[in-house]
């Protein structure tokens, strides 16, 4: 039955465009297209890993209330399973030591993901089928996600920074974690340029009265931040640089970002740190942009910028955006049976 009424379809399909087109050729192409479109029809199951949810903040996107909502919006006909064993994928975090044994498929029956926002220098990547990490081009296998949940409210919080009027014109730092290379390069700035250092690394300021570990108010009221990434990996740009941005500071950046090529940040929107020879000469730059009001708001301009490549990069990498991403590589791979 099914059989005859997918030909009576085909025929009728047939006829109607050929009568419409009047265009055999333009016919057939309509109706490999429609082919195409049936065939594409596969559910797509995707499971998350419990250990993988502990992971990551409530607000998370793969956690299942929030999976489910943007599974539900998918172009592609997507789910979020609670039953590995009617899943096509399993998605682990590079952060649970567990995705490494693929305790949910020990016979590796299933395809795999590996979701990671740390620098792959310091997580390795475990072997997978598809990787959704901060790297810079997406391919069949890599999902880029961009640090920024939330491109208008960052965008949105950046202009009302800008209104507000810096307090100090010194540097402000916030470390949790002691790195040696960072911690060595914060003291010798200080050495040259004032840096007010609030966090529990080199701290040196205490936090403003009422606003304890207030990381994002204490940046509105400064004029620079220090920005200094833990890793050097190519694309591996993390909070350290968008909360200084989002607050209408200067970042003084220390990262690996490719602006030239893929515009993942704002042009002219940081002192790049890997630009002068030593600290010193950073520091002695920044008496001459705090010293400067024209050279100071140069790098705050972006702000009230299109910034339409910037946008066009993001737009596509954010996390919302990446269950959706993930179930359509799914169903090529299901599809097509490419490796």
């Amino acid at each position: 039955l099914f059989l005859f009424l997918f030909l009576f379809l085909f025929l009728f399909l047939f006829l109607f465009l050929s009568s419409l087109f009047k265009a055999p050729v333009m016919c057939t192409v309509w109706l490999l297209a429609l082919l195409v479109q049936l065939h594409l029809g596969i559910c797509v199951r995707i499971f998350v890993s419990p250990s993988a949810l502990k992971t990551w903040q409530p607000t998370a996107d793969w956690q299942p209330e929030n999976a489910r909502k943007a599974a539900a919006n998918c172009p592609v006909d997507c789910s979020i399973t609670d039953n590995p064993e009617d899943s096509d994928c399993i998605v682990y975090s590079c952060n649970e030591r567990s995705s490494f044994s693929n305790p949910y498929d020990k016979a590796r029956k299933k395809l795999k993901a590996i979701h990671c926002w740390e620098a792959h220098s310091k997580y390795p990547l475990d072997e997978a089928d598809f990787y959704l990490t901060y790297d810079l081009v997406e391919t069949t296998r890599i999902i880029p996600i961009s640090y920024i949940w939330n491109l208008t409210h960052f965008l949105a919080l950046a202009k009302r920074s800008l209104e507000h009027k810096k307090i100090y014109s010194e540097v402000a730092f916030v470390s949790r974690r002691s790195e040696p290379f960072r911690d060595k390069m914060m003291l010798e700035l200080n050495e040259v340029y004032p840096v007010s250092s609030y966090g529990d690394i080199l701290h040196n300021t205490d936090w403003p009265k009422g606003h304890d570990r207030d990381k994002g108010y204490v940046m509105r009221n400064h004029k620079f931040c220090l920005a200094i990434e833990n890793a050097q990996d190519l694309g591996y740009t993390t909070e350290k640089l968008w909360e200084c941005l989002s607050s209408a500071s200067v970042p003084v950046y220390y990262g690996n970002v490719d602006c030239e090529k893929h515009h993942s940040v704002p042009a002219n929107s940081y002192i790049d740190i890997k630009k002068f020879p030593n600290m010193q000469s950073v520091g002695k730059y920044l008496w001459e942009v705090n010293k400067n009001d024209a050279l100071y708001e140069q790098y705050r301009s972006w702000i009230n910028e299109p910034n339409k490549k910037f946008i066009e990069f993001h737009r596509v990498r954010t996390p919302k955006t990446q269950v959706c991403r993930l179930c359509s590589k799914i169903q090529m791979r299901k599809l097509f049976e490419y490796a």
